[in-house]
C-alpha cells in the first residue's frame, strides 16, 4: 500500500528478529537426577553416611550447552501496519489486521505498530502456525475489561518490541469472560501460546489483575527494555523456559515472581538469567523452575515470602550479583546447588543454601539465616519454615557439601554448615558463626567430615560443635573456652614468628572455636588471643584440642591434677612471653604492653583477614590477662617442666588432643 513502507520514528526497519534457543543436545546432559563431582581431592567420594560412593550421582557441572542459535524471521518487504487506538475505537492502516470496536484481530505474519489508547478491548493474534508476528509498542495503552490485553492464540513466533523512548501500558480485567464454558486460558495481561520475545529500549508497564502478568506457553525471552510488572499471581511465566538476557525488570507478584513449570520434559522447565537487572517482590517464591535455575550474569534482587530461588532439580550460580531475602530458603534445590562465581548476599532466610548436594567452587557468599546457613538434605522444601512442606532431616543418602573455593561468610542461628551426609572442605575461605545457644553448632554432619585444604574459622556454642575427623590431611586447632566470649570479641591467631593467620571480629557470643589453614604446620606453635584469653598451642597432629565442652578451659594435666586457666604473671617479668622470642611477639613491647591491633580489610581467599575486620585499639598492658600454655614436652628436653616454667604454668604433654 502506498505510504505504508515507512521505517518508524527512529529510521529502523524491523525486518529481522532474533530468538534465542537451546541447542538440541541439551537434553540428558543438564537435568540429571543425581549430583556432581563425587571425587574429593584425595580420591574420596561423597556418598551416603558411612559409604564411599554416592548412588545416582552423575556429572553435570560444566556440561550444559549454553550456545544459542539464531532463527531469523523475515517480515516481507518491511511494510508495517499501523494500529491507532482512539478509546473504544481503533483505526487500522495496512493489511493483516481488523478491528471491531476496541477489539483488534491480527491474522497474518507481519509487523504491526500500535499507538494511542485502546480502552475496553485488546489485541488478539490468531495467525498461521508458522507465521511470525512483530508488535511494535509505540506509546500505546491497552486496557481490557474482561480478558487479556494482548492474547496470541496462535503464531509461529510473537515478538514484542518496545519503541525507543516510549512508555507503554497493558492491563487486563479483574475477571475474564471466556467464549466457551470451561476455558481457563488466557490468564495473563499478555499471553502467548507459542514462543514470545521481548526487546527494544522503551518501557512497558503490565498490570495482571486477573492472575498473571506475562505468560508464554512455550519459551519466553526478554532481551532488553524496561518492565514494571504487577500481578495477582505470577509475574513472568514461561512453561518451557524463561530467559532474561538484558533489560530492567521490576516484578511485584502475589505468588511467584518468575516461573517455568514444564515438568514433563527434562530439557525444559528452566529459568536462565544472563544479564540485565531484575528486582522481584513475591508472595511465594522469587524464582521457581521445575528443572533448572541458572544465573550467568546480571543483577538480581529478590524479596520473597517463601524461597528466594527454588528448583525441582538443579540451581547453578556461575556469575552475577544476587541479593536475597526469603521467608524460607534463600536458595533451594531438590538436587544440586552449584556456586562457582559471582556475589550472593543472603540478607534474611530460614536457611541460606539448601540442596541434596552443594558444590561451592568460587564466588563470594554471605549468609544470614534463622536456621542452618548451608544445609545438605533431601526434601521438597526446607525443614520447617512457615511455608515449608515440613519435617526435619536426618541422615540422608547421597547428601554432601563440598567447598573447594570461594569466600563464604555465615551468620546462622542454627547450624552454620549442616550436612545430613558428608562434608568436605578442600579450598576457599570460610567464616562460620554458629549459634550462641546449645542444640546446634557451627559445623554439623552425619557422615564423613574432612578438611584437606582451605581456611576455616568456625565459632559458636560448644555443646553440638563438631570438628572435622582425624582422617583429614590438614591440621586443626580446636578450643573450648571456660566461659562464653562476648559479641564483638576479636580472635587473633599468629604463628611463632608473629605472622598473622587471622584477625577476625566475631559478631555474636561464642564458647568454641575451630581454626584450620594450610599455614598450620606440624611441630610449630601458635598463639590464640580471644578477649581476655591468651592460649598457646603446639600442633603435633591433625586434631589439636584445648578444653572440653563440659569443662571449658579446665584440662587434666598428665600425671597431675586439674590444670585450670591461670592468671598471667605481672608485666615486665618476661613470663607472658614464654615460648616466644621478643621478636616473635609482634605487637608487644618489652614491658608487656601490646600495640593496638591493625584494621584488617578482608579479601576473598585471604586467610589472614578471614571474614571480618577489627578496629585499632590503643596499647594496653597485658598484665592480668589469663594465659594457658600448651606446648610440646620436647621443647623442654633435658629440663624438668616444673623447673623450667614460672610458677603456676604447666606443660600439657605432646598431644594436642587432651583428656
Amino acid at each position: 500500500m502506498a505510504g505504508m513502507n515507512h521505517m518508524g520514528r527512529n529510521g529502523l526497519k524491523y525486518r529481522k528478529l532474533k530468538i534465542f534457543g537451546i541447542a538440541a543436545g541439551l537434553a540428558g546432559v543438564l537435568f540429571l537426577a543425581g549430583c556432581t563431582k563425587t571425587a574429593g581431592q584425595n580420591g574420596s567420594k561423597a556418598g551416603a553416611a558411612g559409604t564411599s560412593e554416592t548412588a545416582g550421582i552423575q556429572e553435570a557441572a560444566g556440561t550444559q550447552d549454553t550456545n544459542r542459535t539464531d532463527a531469523d524471521s523475515s517480515f516481507g518487504d518491511g511494510e508495517e501496519t499501523r494500529i491507532t487506538g482512539n478509546g473504544t475505537t481503533v483505526a487500522i492502516e495496512g493489511t493483516g489486521a481488523a478491528a471491531d470496536g476496541a477489539n483488534v484481530t491480527i491474522s497474518s505474519s507481519g509487523t504491526y505498530r500500535l499507538t494511542g489508547n485502546i480502552t475496553g478491548g485488546g489485541v488478539v493474534v490468531d495467525a498461521g502456525k508458522e507465521d511470525e508476528v512483530c508488535l511494535i509498542l509505540d506509546g500505546v495503552s491497552i486496557t481490557s475489561a474482561d480478558y487479556s490485553a494482548i492474547y496470541a492464540s496462535q503464531s509461529g513466533l510473537l515478538t514484542i518490541v518496545l519503541e525507543d523512548r516510549t512508555e507503554n501500558r497493558v492491563s487486563d480485567g479483574n475477571t475474564y469472560t471466556y467464549p466457551q464454558t470451561g476455558e481457563d486460558e488466557p490468564d495473563a495481561a499478555i499471553f502467548s501460546k507459542d514462543d514470545v520475545v521481548f526487546e527494544g529500549n522503551g518501557m512497558l508497564t503490565v498490570s495482571g489483575n486477573y492472575m498473571n502478568g506475562i505468560r508464554g506457553k512455550d519459551r519466553l525471552t526478554i532481551n532488553s527494555g524496561t518492565y514494571v510488572i504487577e500481578a495477582a499471581e505470577d509475574g513472568v511465566k514461561g512453561k518451557d523456559a524463561v530467559e532474561v538476557n538484558g533489560g530492567e525488570i521490576t516484578i511485584t507478584a502475589g505468588s511467584d515472581g518468575i516461573q517455568s513449570n514444564n515438568n514433563g520434559e527434562e530439557d525444559k522447565g528452566y529459568v536462565r538469567i544472563t544479564g540485565g537487572t531484575t528486582a522481584i517482590t513475591a508472595g511465594k517464591k522469587g524464582i521457581l523452575a521445575e528443572t533448572l535455575v541458572e544465573v550467568t550474569g546480571g543483577i538480581i534482587d529478590i524479596n520473597a515470602q517463601d524461597d528466594g530461588i527454588h528448583s525441582g532439580k538443579n540451581v547453578r550460580l556461575f556469575s552475577g550479583e544476587l541479593t536475597l531475602s526469603a521467608g524460607d530458603d534463600a536458595v533451594h534445590s531438590d538436587n544440586l546447588v552449584e556456586v562457582s562465581g559471582g556475589t550472593i548476599i543472603v540478607e534474611q532466610s530460614r536457611e541460606g543454601l539448601e540442596g541434596l548436594c552443594l558444590e561451592i567452587t568460587g564466588g563470594t557468599i554471605q549468609i544470614n539465616s534463622e536456621d542452618d546457613g548451608i544445609n545438605a538434605a533431601r526434601g521438597t522444601d526446607t525443614s520447617g519454615g512457615p511455608n515449608a512442606a515440613g519435617g526435619s532431616f536426618g541422615a540422608t543418602e547421597g547428601a554432601y557439601i563440598r567447598i573447594t573455593g570461594g569466600n563464604v561468610k555465615i551468620n546462622a542461628s542454627g547450624d552454620g554448615i549442616d550436612s545430613n551426609g558428608d562434608l568436605y572442605l578442600e579450598g576457599g575461605t570460610v567464616l562460620a558463626e554458629g549459634p550462641a545457644e546449645g542444640g546446634n553448632g557451627a559445623l554439623d554432619y552425619n557422615g564423613t567430615g574432612t578438611i584437606s585444604g582451605g581456611t576455616i574459622l568456625a565459632v559458636g556454642s560448644a555443646g553440638m560443635f563438631q570438628t572435622f575427623s582425624e582422617n583429614s590431611s590438614q591440621p586443626m586447632l580446636m578450643v573450648y573456652f571456660d566461659e562464653m566470649q562476648d559479641a564483638g570479641t576479636t580472635i587473633s591467631i599468629k604463628d611463632g614468628l608473629g605472622n598473622q593467620l587471622t584477625e577476625t571480629e566475631i559478631s555474636k557470643p561464642f564458647e568454641a572455636l575451630l581454626f584450620s589453614s594450610p599455614e598450620l604446620k606440624t611441630g610449630e606453635t601458635y598463639y590464640i588471643e580471644a578477649g581476655e584469653q591468651d592460649i598457646q598451642m603446639a600442633v603435633d597432629g591433625i586434631l589439636n584440642q584445648y578444653g572440653t565442652p563440659s569443662s571449658g578451659g579446665f584440662r587434666r594435666i598428665p600425671g597431675g591434677g586439674e590444670g585450670k586457666l591461670k592468671e598471667r604473671p605481672g608485666a615486665g617479668t618476661g613470663e607472658e612471653n614464654f615460648g616466644r622470642t621478643q621478636e616473635g611477639r609482634e605487637g608487644e613491647n618489652a614491658g608487656g604492653s601490646r600495640e593496638g591491633r591493625r584494621k584488617m580489610q578482608p579479601e576473598a581467599g585471604n586467610a589472614d583477614n578471614i571474614g571480618s575486620e577489627s578496629e585499632s585499639e590503643g596499647a594496653g598492658n597485658v598484665s592480668g590477662k589469663a594465659s594457658v600454655v600448651v606446648i610440646q614436652e620436647t621443647l623442654l628436653a633435658g629440663n624438668s617442666p616444673e623447673e623450667s616454667l614460672p610458677e603456676g604454668i604447666h606443660v600439657l604433654g605432646s598431644s594436642g588432643s587432651m583428656e
